[in-house]
C-alpha cells in the first residue's frame, strides 16, 4: 500500500527536528547531476534557514559543484520517506568527509509504503500515549486498531488527538492478550484520520528503530509474539532502519 500526505509547516518543522535528533538518512538528487546515484548522507544540523547533511558515501563528482543547484531530497525516518525540493547553499570538505548545506524547506511531503500487513486483533487493547520519548506531558488513552512489527494504528478521542502532531515522537505503552508484559515503544506519528462520525481520530504510527530509541527488548518481544501468533505476514521489527 502506498500513499502520500502533505504536512503543514508546523508538522514539517517537527519532522525535521526529529530527523536531526535521530540523524536520519538523507538522499540528495541535484538537478542535472551526472551521477545517477545522487548523494547519500545523514542529517546532522538544522537552523532557521538551512539544514546540513554529512555525506556517508563517496561520489564520483565534487559536491562543491552542486552549489546553487536545485535538488530533490528524500529524508528517511523510521519507515517513512519525507520528500522536498530545495537548493544547495554550500559544500565543504573536512578531511575525507564532505558536508552539504541545503536551504530549509517550509513544508515536507510524506510518502509511505507499508511493507507488511497489520493484523486486526479479536480483542482490542488499551494504548497509553505520551508526547515525546522522554515521557513528558499528559497521558492520552486510546484503543488499538491494528498492529505489525513496523507500526500500529489506534483510536483516540478527537480533542485528545489535537494535542499530538504529525512528525513528533510518541511514547506508546500497550499490552496484547497472551503476550506477557506490556510493550513500551517509541514511534513517529505519521497521520491522523477522522473516523466516520468525526468524533474520534485514528492515529497511524511507525515504530522507531530499537537501537536509537532504547526499546530493543520490547521490539524483540513484539516481533516474536506477532510471528508466533500470526505468521510471517507481520514481519519482525528488527532494527527497522533503511538500507
Amino acid at each position: 500500500m502506498e500513499y502520500a500526505i502533505d504536512l503543514s509547516a508546523r508538522q514539517s518543522a517537527r519532522t525535521l527536528e526529529q530527523a536531526v535528533r535521530y540523524q536520519a538518512t538523507v538522499l540528495i538528487e541535484p538537478g542535472l547531476w551526472p551521477d545517477a546515484n545522487g548523494l547519500k548522507g545523514r542529517l546532522v544540523a538544522l537552523d532557521a534557514e538551512s539544514l546540513r547533511a554529512e555525506l556517508t558515501e563517496s561520489t564520483m563528482l565534487r559536491p562543491s559543484n552542486m552549489v546553487g543547484s536545485y535538488c530533490d531530497v528524500s529524508l528517511l525516518l523510521g519507515r517513512d520517506r519525507f520528500l522536498f525540493s530545495t537548493h544547495a547553499l554550500d559544500a565543504e570538505r573536512t578531511g575525507e568527509r564532505w558536508s552539504v548545506s541545503l536551504a530549509r524547506p517550509e513544508k515536507l511531503r510524506v510518502y509511505q509504503r507499508r511493507r507488511f500487513w497489520r493484523v486486526k486483533l479479536a480483542e482490542s487493547s488499551r494504548v497509553r500515549l505520551r508526547r515525546d520519548a522522554d515521557h513528558e506531558g499528559d497521558e492520552i488513552v486510546g484503543w488499538l486498531c491494528n498492529i505489525s512489527g513496523e507500526g500500529m494504528a489506534c483510536l483516540v478521542e478527537a480533542d485528545a488527538a489535537q494535542r499530538l502532531h504529525v512528525g513528533e515522537t510518541i511514547a506508546a505503552s500497550f499490552a496484547l492478550p497472551g503476550a506477557g508484559p506490556a510493550f513500551d515503544l517509541d514511534a513517529v506519528l505519521c497521520n491522523k484520520t477522522p473516523n466516520a462520525e468525526n468524533e474520534k481520530m485514528i492515529l497511524g504510527m511507525q515504530f522507531l528503530p530499537p537501537a536509537s530509541s532504547g526499546t530493543t527488548d520490547a521490539a524483540r518481544r513484539l516481533s516474536e509474539f506477532l510471528l508466533r501468533r500470526y505468521g510471517s505476514g507481520v514481519a519482525p521489527l528488527g532494527d527497522n532502519t533503511h538500507a
